[in-house]
C-alpha cells in the first residue's frame, strides 16, 4: 500500500492537512492529488514564552548541548567530531548530552566517544525532565541542530529548531531544503549536512565573536516568533474556516 493510495481513501474523511515542509506540500498536490486549498503549511509550533529563560544563562565557559536521539539521522557523530575540533581552540569548553537509548545504541554511542578520546569531555546527563530540558536549552552558548542529507531530513522539519531559536541562542544548522526555505543566514548559520568541519568552524567563529552571537541570536529568536510561535499559528483558525464552509 502507497502513501499515495493511503491519502486518497481518506480524502473523503478530511477536510484540511496539515504538511510541515514545502517539500510534502508539493507532492501532496502534485502526486497525491489533493486540492492545494485543503492544505495548510504549519512547520511547527512552540511555547517561546516557556522556552526563553534569560536567567539561566551559561555561567560557566562555553557550553553545547544536545538532547534528543542518538540516532544517525540526527547527526549526533557529526556534532562529536566538530566538539573535538572545537576543544582544539576552546579547551574548556563542555558539551552537555541528554537523552536515552536501547543498550545498542548506546554502545555505538560509548564506542564513538572513546574511539574520539571524549569520555572524559562528554557528560551523559541521561533523561531530563521538561523543565530540566529548558533549562539546558538556556544554559547552553551555542546551539547546533545537525541532520544527515536525506531524503527523509529534506521531507520533514526538526521542532526541536524552533526550540533552539526561542532561547534567543545562536544556532548553527544544517542547510537542508526544508529549513533554508523559510530561516535566512542572519536567523542561523548555515553549514553543510554531514561537514564537521564546517560545524566546528562556525561554533568557533561563534565562541569568539559574542556580538555576532548576540545579534544571531536574537534573529532567531525573532524569526522563531514570527513563523513557530503557538500565539501566531493558531490551528482554531483552521477549525474556524472549516466551520463558515459548512455553515
Amino acid at each position: 500500500v502507497t502513501a499515495h493510495m493511503i491519502m486518497r481513501s481518506f480524502s473523503g474523511f478530511v477536510d484540511r492537512y496539515i504538511v510541515i515542509s514545502k517539500k510534502l506540500e508539493h507532492i501532496a498536490v502534485h502526486d497525491w492529488h489533493l486540492p492545494k486549498a485543503s492544505i495548510r503549511f504549519i512547520p511547527t509550533t512552540v511555547d517561546i514564552d516557556e522556552l526563553y529563560k534569560p536567567s539561566h544563562a551559561a555561567s560557566e565557559g562555553f557550553r553545547l548541548f544536545y538532547g534528543g536521539s542518538f540516532g544517525e539521522k540526527d547527526g549526533l557523530f557529526t556534532f562529536l567530531k566538530a566538539y573535538k575540533k572545537v576543544k582544539i581552540q576552546f579547551p574548556e569548553a563542555r558539551f552537555r548530552l541528554a537523552g536515552k537509548a536501547n543498550p545498542k545504541s548506546m554502545k555505538v554511542l560509548n564506542d564513538a566517544l572513546i574511539s574520539l578520546d571524549l569520555v572524559d569531555s562528554v557528560e551523559l546527563i541521561g533523561y531530563l525532565s521538561r523543565k530540566e530540558y529548558v533549562t539546558e536549552m538556556n544554559s547552553a552558548t551555542v546551539h547546533c541542530m545537525t541532520r544527515i542529507d536525506s531524503e527523509y531530513a529534506n521531507a520533514g522539519f526538526p521542532f526541536k529548531l524552533a526550540e533552539m531559536l526561542a532561547t534567543k541562542k545562536p544556532t548553527v544548522c544544517s542547510s537542508l531544503n526544508s529549513i533554508t526555505e523559510l530561516l535566512d543566514s542572519s536567523e542561523v548559520i548555515f553549514v553543510a549536512p554531514d561537514h564537521e568541519e564546517e560545524l566546528a568552524d562556525a561554533v568557533i567563529d561563534l565562541f569568539a565573536n559574542p556580538l555576532k552571537s548576540a545579534e544571531v541570536g536574537r534573529n532567531g529568536r525573532l524569526a522563531c516568533e514570527r513563523l513557530f510561535s503557538a500565539d501566531h499559528i493558531n490551528i482554531q483558525q483552521v477549525l474556524s474556516e472549516l466551520i463558515h464552509e459548512r455553515a
